[in-house]
């Protein structure tokens, strides 16, 4: 909340695509509950761009009930601006709830398994991208909370078997992720059929049970997802939006526009090793902020990077033990196809559209490995004795501390002054 009134809407001191974002919850707030691409309130001001062409709606309908909360209080444009902000505030919240009951399932009879939550908790939550992401109006954040959904679903399905409760959370996963960005779409698909193949799996004793169990969270999913896939054949003729997102580029270029999208021309082996890619989308993914322009002391990505390597060598280390498994084994491997999805998106997309090494495209890829960080470290140490957890405790201190000092010291050196424009709504 801290960081959401402090960002602004400048290249250096704003998140990337607020503006274009803002525009859908801002028709919502003046009548327009469901704007086109073609209404005048949800077009850009460059590139004939509108979010409105995609059925990606969830973050605009909830920033929208915030912003028509500060509307009826009275509030200036610029603080019923910043309260559409809170629908990412509350999307990074239930993201890191999820991350912590999902830990919570994974460390079941674990003495240590308060102790596991709490660092899943503090890792995530002082991420500098997952902060940056849950303080201003995007989609990507959104998704996020929609994949940690998908992921709690999968490891209590598959541990402890579905039940209409885990069933339902992966329908709202399904609902979130789906209505929220297409870089999630690899957690949805997998998702999708693991619980569909486990589902029958373990009630093949009783199949009518299993099914009928499908058929709630798939009527749940349709009935909230598919009406805004069917809004864009209706009115676009157009399912996912995109043809027609491009089409009104191509519009923009043909009467004269600029050339706004650049998307790679090299080698693939260019990109990899004799570009900045990998490690433009390593820090970026860790912490530079807004278009990149926003960047951390090199010192401080190594401590990142540390701690993911650590927990990343103390889970693999693990998995040997669980290896036949065939629990583990299944949520494994789905997490590592949904990921795989999702890194040969983020590649199609600066391949063959507009070259953006962005980690906030990726994003969703921190769940899992945070996870999988705290599994590591919680199932190699169980912190008995007072000593070691003091030893933890100071260690994630010094975590959390890097994470506020460098939003304060951006703040302050940046001039970070919050949404001081008074013509937004």
């Amino acid at each position: 909340m801290w960081i959401a009134g402090k960002i602004g809407l400048g290249a250096t001191d704003g998140g990337p695509d607020e503006m274009m974002r803002s525009l859908i919850p801002r028709c919502m707030i003046n009548g327009n509950w469901l704007p086109s691409g073609y209404d005048s309130c949800a077009i850009y001001g460059i590139g004939n761009w509108s979010y409105a062409f995609y059925p990606q709606f969830i973050a605009a309908y909830l920033s929208a009930f915030f912003m028509s909360i500060a509307k009826m209080l009275g509030m200036s444009a610029s603080m019923i601006f910043m309260w559409g902000r809170g629908a990412s505030i509350v999307f990074g919240l239930v993201t890191l709830f999820c991350v912590s009951e999902t830990v919570s399932v994974v460390f079941r009879g674990a003495r240590n398994r308060g102790l596991m939550v709490c660092l899943a908790v503090a890792l995530m939550g002082a991420w500098p991208q997952f902060a940056f992401l849950s303080s201003y109006m995007n989609n990507d954040i959104a998704a996020m909370c929609g994949v940690t959904l998908l992921v709690y679903a999968m490891v209590s399905g598959v541990k402890d078997g579905w039940r209409l409760r885990n069933a339902l959370v992966l329908s709202l996963g399904v609902i979130v992720a789906g209505l929220g960005y297409w870089n999630a779409y690899g957690f949805v698909l997998v998702a999708i059929c693991v619980f569909i193949a486990t589902a029958l799996l373990q009630n093949r004793d009783d199949m009518v049970k299993g099914v009928r169990l499908i058929a709630v969270a798939a009527g749940v999913c349709a009935v909230v997802v598919l009406p805004f896939f069917a809004v864009n054949v209706v009115r676009y003729g157009d399912l996912i939006g995109m043809s027609t997102f491009h089409e009104r580029y191509v519009e923009w270029l043909a009467a004269g526009g600029e050339v706004l999208q650049h998307p790679w021309r090299d080698t693939v082996d260019e990109l990899f090793f004799e570009s900045n890619f990998v490690q433009d989308t390593v820090q970026s993914f860790i912490g530079d902020l807004g278009y990149m322009a926003v960047t951390m002391p090199y010192a401080k990505y190594l401590l990142y990077i540390t701690w993911t390597l650590i927990g990343t060598g103390l889970f693999l280390s693990v998995v040997p033990r669980y290896a036949r498994n065939v629990k583990f084994l299944t949520v494994a491997i789905a997490v590592l196809a949904a990921s795989a999805i999702t890194l040969c998106l983020y590649m199609y997309y600066n391949l063959n559209t507009d070259y953006q090494p962005q980690g906030r495209y990726i994003i969703y890829l921190l769940v899992p490995l945070v996870i999988g960080i705290v599994a590591g470290i919680g199932k190699v140490y169980e912190f008995r004795g007072m000593i070691p957890k003091i030893v933890l405790l100071l260690a994630v201190i010094w975590y959390v501390s890097v994470g506020v000092d460098f939003f304060v010291t951006t703040v302050n050196e940046q001039g970070w002054e919050g949404v001081l424009w008074t013509g937004l709504i």
